[in-house]
């Protein structure tokens, strides 16, 4: 209660007036989390206080784009919430079994760690493959290359505090895919080929493409299969007519004694 006092040489006169300092509540914010695709996998406090942290995850079947924990305000908003979305997740090319199946050369995987562990003090994030310890990855989330099949494995992330330590698995396989179907292409193209292709064709592998008697090449006279089962400058490669230019200009060979 604030009281403010003018005084003079015979009368004192005053008013008072009471200010109220306290806490603000975020509220209204489930319906901006459902429409941005957002779940919280913490227990959230009702009322929810100014202050107060909180842990941002997506729904499944989208990944987390910026941080992943917004604070209450006391404006009643959240620090930090138009930089979070959840995108749509890239698909994968297939799955089995429950686990995941990436190719080589493809989009990467990023693990995300959701078990949680009791206990007081900081929550420390270990991973592990195949029961080898990760050094230097610490987070939540952990991003796995898919250079190549090295990198495929059991994935395990273990959660710590100062009194308990929790751990999830998740199997992560990365081979190599297989083109096909690709004769018709071909066909249709003018194009063979004179090496002896593979079966199966798999991702990585370099094909020599030559044309049809009577036909050129042009454009680069080899491809490769691909992790998504397509070929690598396929577009670019025609096979035209003898003595055709592809701006459609008609160019006449000599005739060779």
């Amino acid at each position: 209660n604030y009281t403010c006092l003018v005084t003079i040489s015979t009368t004192t006169s005053e008013e008072s007036e009471s200010v109220v300092i306290s806490l603000s509540e975020c509220s209204g914010y489930e319906a901006e989390w459902k429409q941005k695709n957002m779940e919280n996998r913490t227990v959230i406090p009702s009322p929810l206080m100014s202050g107060t942290p909180i842990l941002i995850t997506c729904y499944d079947g989208y990944e987390l784009v910026g941080p992943d924990n917004v604070t209450c305000l006391y404006n009643t908003t959240f620090s930090g919430l138009n930089n979070v979305f959840c995108n749509i997740k890239a698909p994968t090319i297939t799955s089995f079994n429950g686990d995941k199946r990436y190719y080589v050369g493809g989009i990467s995987v990023t693990l995300t760690c959701y078990t949680e562990a009791d206990g007081a003090g900081v929550k420390i994030y270990k991973w592990k493959l195949n029961n080898a310890t990760l050094k230097g990855e610490t987070g939540r989330r952990y991003v796995v290359p898919t250079t190549d099949s090295s990198f495929a494995g059991n994935y395990t992330c273990l959660v710590i505090t100062s009194t308990t330590t929790s751990e999830e698995s998740e199997s992560v396989v990365i081979s190599l895919s297989e083109c096909s179907g690709y004769e018709a292409e071909w066909k249709q193209k003018n194009m063979e080929n004179r090496t002896v292709i593979p079966s199966p064709l798999m991702s990585g592998t370099p094909i020599l493409i030559t044309c049809y008697d009577g036909y050129e090449l042009v454009g680069p006279d080899n491809v490769t299969c691909l992790y998504n089962t397509t070929f690598s400058g396929l577009n670019n490669v025609f096979c035209n007519t003898l003595g055709q230019h592809t701006s459609h200009k008609t160019f006449y060979r000599p005739s060779s004694d």
